[in-house]
């Protein structure tokens, strides 16, 4: 039986976090005299196949595979407002089971700017984290302050989306599950 922790969090403060690394990276790559992030290709395959504009996150996640992945009859989804930093935006998808908010998923979308690392790494909470592949470029793991974060960037044409998924600390695979879920639609 799998047990589900419950992650009680502000999400705001956590995606900002994650919009402030694409909002802040503008142009910025940390002194390098490299382009920023990927070109044009990933451990993936090809970045340049455009996906549609991205305008809400709960459509990139089957509420079935949610259930499934975390063991539980029927999570609701809500679509939190969009939070805007400069020119990237942040969208996100809580599920509840019973009231509580036990997984948060999401996408960053912003100009490619700075690198892949220094992305991830502002969504990880400034953690350095674990390789994790299937989440686009740069996709890492890793817990702090009892929040696990699975994130990684895809590029899609000029502008980077930074994929990612919050859950109680513990429950790595299934927070890595939803995070590869939603960069399979982005």
């Amino acid at each position: 039986m799998v047990r589900i922790a419950r992650l009680r969090l502000f999400i705001v403060p956590v995606v900002a976090s994650a919009t402030l690394a694409l909002g802040a990276g503008c142009g910025n790559d940390g002194g390098s005299s490299q382009p920023p992030g990927p070109t044009a290709t990933t451990a993936q395959g090809p970045t340049t196949a455009a996906s549609g504009p991205i305008t809400a996150a709960c459509p990139l996640v089957d509420v079935a595979t949610v259930a499934s992945t975390f063991k539980v009859q029927s999570p609701q989804a809500k679509e939190n407002e969009p939070v805007k930093t400069g020119p990237a935006t942040a969208y996100s998808c809580d599920f509840a089971d019973g009231g509580e908010t036990f997984v948060t998923v999401g996408v960053v979308v912003g100009p490619a700017s700075g690198t892949v690392e220094a992305n991830v790494r502002a969504a990880l909470s400034n953690a350095v984290g674990e390789p994790v592949s299937g989440i686009g470029d740069g996709g890492a793991y890793a817990e702090t302050g009892g929040v696990g974060t699975a994130a990684g960037v895809k590029k899609v044409g000029s502008e980077y989306r930074l994929v990612f998924a919050h859950g109680a600390a513990g429950n790595k695979e299934q927070i890595v599950a939803m995070a590869r879920e939603v960069a399979t639609k982005v």
